[in-house]
């Protein structure tokens, strides 16, 4: 132990130091990592998400209220037509097969 200043110093704690420095110098490498492949492509037979705010009036009890999951029958540049999975009307029958806009899809 070594007094500076009038503070406290302990000689290890050069050690320490250099050892964060290390590890930190570690975490800026990870930076340069390539960055996450972009999302997959949507596709025929793709399950993708149908926001549930396109039909506010409708209860979603899918993903924590957030859409309903489906797959995609067809698509057009700017549509797609989707059967959803699991979702039922109150007497239980499938919801209908729609057409969305394809831009507010989400791929799954």
């Amino acid at each position: 132990r070594t007094m500076n200043s009038n503070v406290e110093h302990d000689d290890d704690d050069d050690d320490a130091n250099t050892d964060f420095m290390s590890e930190a110098g570690s975490f800026r490498e990870v930076d340069t990592l390539a960055p996450p492949p972009p999302p997959p492509q949507m596709g025929l037979r793709s399950r993708v998400l149908v926001p549930a705010a396109l039909w506010p009036m409708c209860s979603c009890c899918e993903r924590r209220g957030t859409g309903w999951e489906a797959i995609v029958l067809s698509l057009s540049a700017r549509r797609a037509k989707v059967r959803f999975l699991f979702a039922r009307d109150r007497d239980g029958n499938p919801f209908a097969d729609a057409t969305v806009p394809r831009s507010i899809l989400t791929v799954l």
